[in-house]
């Protein structure tokens, strides 16, 4: 330090016959400089920078955040915000930014409000992709005329993928054509077997219906009554529950046929038929038994209800007409009841239980038969 101590004071000779009146500028430099000397040296603290450098230094610093910061500041704190030309800078780059981390992120809509060159380099990119967009979009309808020549090495690229889309859609269209035709022959081929099939199904279901229907009617007949009939009669008989079955006579229809014709006679079975049929449940099964003679089954019906039941079936019937030229026919009905509620022969578990109901049905029938007709009897029939 003793030696640098020297060699400064014999540059401070050296200076005061280089500079034997310095201005006040050149003062404030060589002042500034020999204490930067002796701050190297050791001899002195370092002193400080001028003012103007220590702006400078933040306002570059300010500069560069807005630039690389992932969060610069919004706005120019301190004194620096008094200085115009740095707050225009400062906002013109906000803008760029802002603008850029926009279109990187896919936002191709951007306003960008800055101006010069960088912002118009930013303009142009956006016009580019705003454009490439549009081109895309009309590739996706179709349209493989579309080419790009204004995105260096993406065009070529792009170009050849659009070239490529064509050929492949190309080959697509012609493969469908050709899928087309043949599933159109598939299609007729199938059709006929499916008409086919249908008139099969068809005619095996109208012989089917031919078989456990009567044509007259519409009812179940005889033979379908039976299998349906034991079915739900072993369905009570399992359960313990009640079940009624009626028989149905029409009175003196033999008049009808003789006085009218055998086709005023089919057509008071159908009305009666019909009558019978809207009144009844759907778990119910109505069978036309033989002749004028009908059946029906009641589940889950006590003798008494199924006595109600009866009552308003033959006050239903002899309210039906049906007309015959100038007249109307009517004719009413006899019915029987027999049911397995108290039937004790019933509960012994016989053989046969739809023949026994049947013939104990038929039995009332008769007893109301005798009685003047046009009545309900339930069996067993009052004794005469």
């Amino acid at each position: 330090q003793e030696r640098t101590l020297e060699i400064f004071r014999a540059m401070g000779r050296e200076l005061e016959r280089a500079l034997p009146d310095p201005s006040p500028e050149q003062m404030e430099r060589l002042t500034h400089l020999a204490a930067c000397l002796a701050a190297e040296a050791g001899i002195l603290p370092p002193s400080a920078p001028p003012p103007e450098l220590e702006m400078l230094n933040e306002a570059a610093a300010l500069l560069q955040a807005v630039i690389n910061a992932n969060s610069p500041p919004r706005e120019i704190e301190g004194p620096l915000r008094r200085h115009a030309p740095l707050r225009e800078l400062f906002d013109s780059l906000w803008a760029i930014r802002e603008s850029a981390l926009a279109l990187a992120n896919g936002d191709i809509s951007v306003k960008i409000t800055a101006k010069g060159t960088m912002a118009g380099a930013l303009k142009t990119l956006q016009a580019h992709f705003n454009h490439l967009t549009w081109q895309t979009q009309r590739v996706a309808d179709g349209d493989f005329t579309q080419r790009v020549d204004f995105m260096g090495e993406f065009s070529p690229a792009f170009n050849a993928m659009v070239e490529r889309l064509a050929s492949s859609v190309e080959a697509l269209r012609q493969k469908e054509a050709e899928l087309t035709a043949k599933n159109q022959e598939l299609e007729l081929e199938i059709q006929n077997r499916g008409l086919a099939e249908t008139a099969l199904r068809e005619s095996e279901e109208r012989y089917r219906e031919m078989a456990i229907t009567d044509h007259l009617t519409g009812l179940c007949n005889r033979r379908h009554f039976y299998v349906l009939a034991e079915n739900e009669i072993k369905r009570t008989f399992r359960h313990g529950h009640d079940l009624s079955l009626i028989m149905l006579d029409l009175d003196h229809f033999k008049k009808v046929n003789d006085q009218y014709g055998h086709d005023c006679g089919d057509r008071v079975l159908a009305e009666v038929s019909r009558v019978v049929t809207n009144l009844i449940r759907s778990v119910d099964i109505f069978a036309r038994y033989g002749g004028e003679e009908f059946i029906l089954l009641l589940p889950e019906t006590p003798g008494p209800t199924a006595a109600e039941m009866a009552e308003r079936l033959r006050e239903a019937v002899a309210r039906a007409c049906v007309p015959v030229g100038q007249n109307m026919v009517s004719v009413t009905v006899s019915m029987g009841i027999a049911g397995m509620g108290d039937n004790q022969d019933l509960r012994d578990a016989p053989k046969e239980p739809l023949e026994m109901l049947i013939k104990q049905a038929d039995e009332a029938l008769y007893a109301s038969k005798d009685a003047g007709r046009n009545r309900v009897t339930i069996y067993p029939p009052a004794e005469n």
